[in-house]
């Protein structure tokens, strides 16, 4: 019998929940930066482009690299 295993794409979009939250209520700037890097990270390594561009379009200051 096989465990179910959550679907690890998820964890892309709680780091940017995160990260506009952080960023909303004027939170620590490293933490922002890391949580909307980790999301558009996240969201290339799973081949979401769809949401990889959000993040990009909407929060790009922020990021630390793009690939």
């Amino acid at each position: 019998m096989a465990l179910a295993v959550p679907d690890a794409s998820f964890l892309g979009h709680f780091y940017y929940q995160r990260g506009y939250f952080t960023k909303k209520t004027n939170g620590n700037l490293q933490d922002i930066k890391r949580d909307f890097t980790l999301s558009y990270s996240l969201f290339k390594a799973f081949e979401m482009p769809s949401y990889e561009q959000l993040v990009v379009d909407s929060h790009e200051e922020f990021l630390l690299y793009k690939f």
